[in-house]
């Protein structure tokens, strides 16, 4: 009983850091290819890292942590918890929270990347 505990807590963690980590591998992965799509033409790629706004970043990184979080819980509910697929819902909704927490925790650092640029 208490392995099983212990093995959920780990899972749980490990899942939430991995999916970030992996989150950050997603975006220089999609940063490279717009930069490979834009190679020969430096001037659009030039036009297209200017428009690109900290709040777009800060969105683009929290759904590529919410889409790597969804494949994470799903791969770790097929394989690990076969007999208990309430598990992966419950991860996925762990990786939820914990997004949303951390938001809430640092809101006035988010908050200046977050607001529009007033012109």
């Amino acid at each position: 009983m208490l392995v099983d505990v212990v093995e959920i807590i780990l899972i749980f963690l490990m899942s939430t850091y991995g999916a970030i980590f992996l989150s950050m591998g997603l975006w220089l992965i999609q940063m490279q290819r717009i930069s490979k799509k834009f190679n020969q033409e430096p001037k659009k790629l030039e036009a297209y890292f200017d428009k690109l706004t900290k709040r777009n970043v800060f969105y683009r990184m929290m759904t590529n942590y919410l889409i790597v979080m969804l494949v994470l819980s799903s791969v770790v509910g097929l394989t690990i918890w076969k007999d208990r697929p309430v598990y992966a819902i419950f991860l996925f909704g762990w990786g939820v929270f914990h997004l949303v927490y951390k938001y809430w925790q640092k809101k006035d650092q988010f908050s200046i990347i977050i607001d529009k640029k007033k012109k």
